[in-house]
Parts: structure tokens; sequence; C-alpha cells
């Protein structure tokens, strides 16, 4: 059971690291990226799309959790 918890600990933060990595990519790149898009909305529309996608890994990280604390 303690493997488990430290399995989904894991999986968590990596999915955490990888959302991070892939939205700083998406600021930085050439290109399209978030500084030379053109309208405000485009750069709202990608925020929040990685800000959810971060919020809903990290709430099913905590509800697996809790899950297994019972």
């Amino acid at each position: 059971m303690p493997q488990l918890l430290a399995l989904l600990v894991v999986t968590a933060a990596t999915q955490v690291l990888v959302s991070s990595v892939s939205f700083l990519q998406l600021l930085f790149q050439d290109g399209s990226s978030f500084f030379s898009t053109s309208t405000v909305g485009d750069k709202k529309a990608i925020f929040y799309y990685y800000t959810e996608h971060l919020f809903v890994t990290l709430s099913t990280a905590m509800i697996k959790m809790n899950m297994f604390d019972q």
C-alpha cells in the first residue's frame, strides 16, 4: 500500500512537471509563441487551458490519495 501511494505521488509530480514544462515551452518558443500571439484573448485562452489542466491533475491526485488513506 505505501508503494502504491508513492507511485501516485510520483505520477502526479511527473504530470505537474510535464504540464509546467510544456507551458514554459509554449511561452518561450519561437514563431507563434505566447508573446507573438496577436490577441490578448489567445494568450488568456492558452493560460487558462494550462492552468485548468494543472488544477485537474492536482485535484485528481489529491482525490486518489484520499481514497487510499481510508
